[in-house]
């Protein structure tokens, strides 16, 4: 019986789970300076909450995506788009609050 340790990054590092954790250590740390400068320059905390929602939802579909199939899955692909539209919404949020609020 095999047992698959690695699904939470707990035990043996499978041969992908590198690479694969690898592309979310760079996009969290964007989105999260992302979130707090958003937080800083004054955005509407109804926008925020719904930002970070977006962001949560993005994270879990991606997890799951890469946890029922090493290669392209909805949650992969569904993640990925949510996370960038997740950057684009916060980019855009911060500029709304510095310049039109």
């Amino acid at each position: 019986m095999v047992l698959k340790t690695d699904i939470l990054g707990i035990g043996a590092p499978s041969e992908g789970s590198t690479k694969k954790r690898g592309a979310q250590r760079q996009e969290k740390p964007r989105g999260l300076l992302l979130f707090t400068l958003a937080e800083i320059a004054g955005a509407p905390r109804m926008a925020l909450y719904v930002l970070g929602a977006l962001l949560l939802v993005a994270r879990i579909l991606s997890a799951w995506g890469l946890s029922t199939s090493a290669g392209l899955s909805f949650g992969r692909q569904s993640g990925a788009g949510m996370t960038l539209l997740y950057m684009v919404g916060t980019a855009g949020l911060i500029l709304y609050s510095i310049f039109l609020r």
